[in-house]
């Protein structure tokens, strides 16, 4: 068995790799996924940040560079990377923004290609944009895309499992507030258990599944009254929308005011739909399975 003090090197960028010097900012969809996100990233050794908090002025910024036929979230991811872009500090010419692509009906396949138009727009035509897809096996990421990508997937189990704990257990508190401070704690001791994570996928596992279940530990350990009548609520609909609390205007914590307990589809289905979209196609195509990324 390896030891964490034994692990192989993880992986990191070479100075050559179009990330290498630069910071990739990420914008917010589910709570606490998209800070695991950028700790993905800076375990491979590439800078990246959560753009500010969503607000009024996020909402303003995307609607002057839209025209209202975009579906709402262009309109809020786009406010929330321009509201990046105007920090203090902000340096486009080494600065990359995180959007991803997709085939499909979907609007979202657009998001990338309105985004560079609107950055070169509003002065910002210097920021890269890096644009992952399923349908290549995410090779715009080049060599670190098998690295990252399995970092993510258990990222996204982790901040899932996570969030649903804190889902199941805030309706239920006895003192306000303390599932929230929970939550947060853990939230932040996750990033860094996967910023500082080892090279050996072995011990990667072992090292957030040990996290996870501290976390367990600890939300199992707030007061709280579990009443059977209280309601279950699910809340489903389009993913951003659905798992963005500025988008959705607090809607599960307005739920929970009102005495009921909120469940959330998570990320992780989603995942789960992408690579079984991927599936059919390839049986569409008489193919079981393909060595393509």
């Amino acid at each position: 068995m390896l030891s964490l003090h034994h692990c192989p090197e993880r992986p990191k960028i070479s100075p050559s790799h179009p990330l290498s010097g630069k910071r990739v900012y990420i914008a917010t969809m589910a709570e606490g996924a998209s800070e695991a996100f950028a700790s993905c990233f800076r375990w491979l050794g590439i800078d990246a940040v959560v753009t500010p908090a969503s607000g009024a002025h996020t909402r303003e910024l995307g609607g002057r560079f839209t025209c209202g036929d975009e579906c709402y979230p262009a309109i809020v991811t786009l406010g929330d990377l321009l509201h990046a872009a105007e920090q203090p500090g902000f340096n486009p010419a080494r600065s990359v923004f995180l959007m991803p692509t997709t085939e499909g009906p979907c609007r979202f396949g657009q998001y990338a290609l309105s985004l560079k138009k609107v950055l070169r727009e509003a002065g910002y035509g210097d920021v890269g944009i890096i644009s992952p897809t399923d349908t290549n096996g995410y090779a715009d990421f080049g060599d670190i895309a098998g690295a990252f990508m399995r970092m993510a997937w258990r990222a996204i189990v982790a901040t899932d499992t996570l969030h649903k704990a804190l889902l199941r257990t805030r309706p239920h508190e006895t003192i306000p507030g303390t599932t929230d401070r929970v939550y947060l704690e853990c939230q932040r001791e996750l990033s860094n258990a996967i910023e500082s994570a080892c090279g050996n996928t072995s011990c990667q596992l072992r090292s957030l599944v040990q996290s996870v279940v501290r976390f367990r530990e600890r939300f199992r350990r707030i007061a709280a009254c579990y009443k059977p009548e209280v309601p279950l609520i699910g809340v489903v609909g389009e993913i951003f929308c659905r798992l963005n609390s500025f988008s959705n205007d607090d809607l599960v914590r307005k739920l929970e005011a009102q005495g009921a307990e909120a469940w959330l589809s998570a990320i992780g289905e989603w995942v789960a739909y992408a690579n079984d979209y991927q599936v059919q196609d390839l049986r569409l195509r008489g193919r079981a399975f393909s060595l393509a990324t």
